[in-house]
């Protein structure tokens, strides 16, 4: 058996020095060695490209070099470096990596703080493509050294189910890095109280995109500890009824031991999206008031346009400060159980039913 997985391994070797693509079609996924992907991975050269072989392999995948790897019909299950089922850390150029799949329950990764996905290094640059995983105690983190992580037509969700999660379940978290991109991509369910999204980023652009609690027990929706600049366009963001905290997107709440330089100043603009705050009007943590935003500090600049909020009822409020100029409302509907308030007009304006001001002043 020995022999033959070596000597396996080496026709995989033989392969892919001919052309990557060429050793993804000729191996047979039901020959699929115990984990020769690995070896091919350490063995490509510096920003190749790099089409695994389809197959289920025992164990994790760690990416150290600028690579482009296509992952179609790969299926890991086990853990790298007892932190992720892919790793990817220490690469001096850009990563990107297409149809990645990750089930959490399968690889062993449903416990402590286990990621479907874990990036590290200064200053990264990884993209991430049609990246689906499920069940892992937590789906998407980076570390705090720069970069820009992107992600692309992907489906993360179901985070924490395991019940194994030592810490809170974030579905992605971002570290203090440069820029996070999420395009066209779903963040489901957060079932050990994290936030759907948290992110530590100087700047956060979520673009044509749906940010759904479902009926999970998480948190926020998104949480930006430390804050700065949030961009959404074209978002669907969704509180569960069962969340434990009152407010869709939480600003500025980290003290400064956390943050470092950074004060909690934050720029929002949300265009073209729904923001749904409960549709229950028995909300599993009492809690008898929602609200848009909890942002103490209060806003740099604020710009909320086109868009829907929908809540059950209750009142909405900003709880943050309106101590700036630099706020633009406009063309905003806004639906409560009684019906929809009318649209197009800005959110101060709605004529009593459920308050909604999310300037944080009373309606």
């Amino acid at each position: 058996m020995w022999c033959f997985q070596q000597s396996l391994v080496a026709s995989l070797f033989a392969l892919y020095s001919l052309a990557p693509e060429v050793a993804a079609q000729a191996v047979s996924p039901a020959l699929a060695p115990v984990s020769p992907i690995q070896q091919l991975v350490n063995a490509a050269r510096p920003g190749a490209t790099l089409s695994l072989p389809p197959g289920t392999y025992a164990g994790g995948l760690v990416v150290r070099r600028a690579l482009q790897l296509n992952m179609q019909g790969v299926r890991l299950q086990g853990v790298a470096l007892g932190k992720a089922v892919l790793v990817i850390e220490g690469a001096s150029g850009p990563v990107i990596v297409n149809d990645f799949h990750a089930d959490g329950a399968a690889a062993g990764a449903q416990d402590g703080n286990l990621a479907g996905i874990r990036i590290a290094g200064r200053n990264f640059d990884v993209t991430l493509n049609r990246v689906h995983i499920r069940n892992t105690a937590m789906g998407i983190m980076t570390d705090n050294r720069g970069g820009v992580l992107r992600l692309r037509n992907s489906n993360i969700g179901d985070i924490g189910r395991g019940g194994g999660a030592q810490s809170l379940s974030h579905v992605v978290y971002a570290g203090a890095i440069d820029r996070l991109e999420i395009i066209g991509s779903l963040l489901g369910e957060s079932h050990h109280l994290g936030h759907l999204l948290k992110s530590r980023a100087m700047s956060t652009t979520i673009e044509d995109s749906e940010l759904r609690g479902g009926d999970s027990r998480h948190s926020r929706v998104i949480d930006l500890p430390c804050g700065g600049v949030l961009s959404l366009d074209n978002v669907a963001l969704q509180r569960s009824v069962r969340a434990d905290n009152r407010d869709l997107i939480g600003i500025g709440l980290e003290s400064a031991a956390g943050c470092g330089a950074r004060d909690g100043a934050a720029s929002v603009s949300i265009e073209n999206s729904l923001l749904e705050l409960g549709e229950s009007p028995e909300d599993f943590a009492g809690l008898q008031t929602l609200y848009l935003f909890n942002w103490p500090a209060g806003p740099a600049e604020l710009r909320l346009r086109d868009n829907v909020l929908r809540s059950s009822g209750f009142v909405l409020r900003g709880q943050m400060a309106a101590n700036g100029p630099a706020i633009r409302l406009g063309r905003n509907g806004i639906r409560t159980a009684a019906g929809d308030t009318g649209g197009r007009r800005s959110v101060r304006d709605n004529p009593g039913g459920a308050g909604v001001d999310p300037l944080g002043q009373d309606p």
